[in-house]
């Protein structure tokens, strides 16, 4: 099986990312995984299994690469088998023109994408109706992402952990979860005066914006990112309410026994995530706490990466 990624260099890409913790899971059902960018694998076999991980920026400026839509077109003349999984989808953001018509282009990308391809996978429910209208719904599936820094089967509950909040995930997301606290009273007033606030990741642009109750880490290797996870209560993670589950650090929170609290503003309770304002105004937030850790736990057990691994091998599996 062949696992295309956008970048040769995979350094800081959360899609390689991805596709390693895959790789691994997949060896272990006695899978031969090579990962690398599609020019690795233009003249590959015929009857190749490739999954391609697709956002659809990663592959060109406007979202509209035509030589990768004409490499899939020779995959498919080859006999080759191709799942593309959108882990990004086009959605308007702003009202400029030139958006709104990147949008389309991107859009109509991704249909010709489908077209192409044996079978479908996308991290989001609200992407399931569009790419299902070109592409037939039985050949488009839905599959959110796993925690791409560990996994464990048991984890302690949230009270029996220390009022620890880590915030974790790229820059631009933490500087979200951040900014929406500052406006609601700083950590201290949201968790109460006791709280320990750890930020994980790249260095922000402006670390003084910050309180002086948070402690930069800076980058942690996974394993280490994961103990601070192990041992912390809450989480904050910046999405879209319609969008949590392409989020990686959302699904690390879950996989790691953490209450993930969104960091999107507004009236959006779910079983999944606790909300700011819940964590201020609930009048029984252990209660809360406690019942959306164990959803979380859930989603994690049933989105883990070894399910996902032995999904995409059924789906490849498959003859028609």
């Amino acid at each position: 099986m062949i696992i295309v990624i956008p970048e040769s260099d995979s350094s800081f890409c959360g899609l390689a990312d991805h596709a390693c913790v895959l790789a691994t899971e997949l060896e272990l059902l006695g899978e031969s995984v090579q990962i690398g960018h599609w020019r690795q694998f233009q003249r590959c076999s015929p009857a190749s299994s490739l999954l391609l991980q697709f956002t659809p920026l990663a592959y060109s400026r406007i979202g509209f690469s035509l030589p990768l839509l004409v490499q899939l077109w020779r995959w498919k003349r080859r006999g080759c088998r191709v799942i593309s999984y959108f882990h990004e989808l086009p959605f308007p953001n702003g009202r400029q023109w030139k958006r709104r018509l990147a949008v389309v282009v991107q859009q109509l990308y991704g249909l010709l994408l489908v077209r192409l391809s044996f079978r479908v996978l996308v991290n989001q429910e609200s992407g399931l109706d569009w790419l299902c209208w070109l592409g037939g719904r039985d050949r488009v599936s839905y599959l959110p992402v796993f925690s791409n820094i560990g996994q464990l089967a048991s984890v302690a509950e949230p009270m029996e952990r220390p009022l620890q909040v880590v915030v974790f995930g790229s820059a631009g997301k933490r500087r979200h979860a951040h900014a929406l606290s500052a406006a609601l009273g700083g950590y201290r007033h949201i968790f109460g005066s006791g709280v320990r606030v750890l930020d994980l990741g790249e260095p922000l642009a402006d670390p003084s914006l910050l309180s002086a109750d948070v402690e930069c880490l800076g980058p942690l290797p996974a394993t280490l990112a994961f103990q601070q996870l192990l041992q912390s209560r809450y989480g904050f993670f910046y999405s879209e309410p319609d969008q949590f589950s392409k989020s990686g650090v959302f699904a690390a929170y879950c996989a790691a026994g953490v209450v993930p609290v969104i960091a999107y503003g507004g009236a959006n309770r779910s079983e999944f995530y606790l909300t700011v304002e819940e964590l201020v105004a609930s009048s029984d937030l252990p209660a809360r706490s406690a019942s959306v850790w164990s959803q979380a736990r859930d989603w994690s057990s049933r989105f883990n990466a070894s399910s996902a691994a032995a999904r995409i091998r059924l789906l490849f599996d498959q003859t028609s």
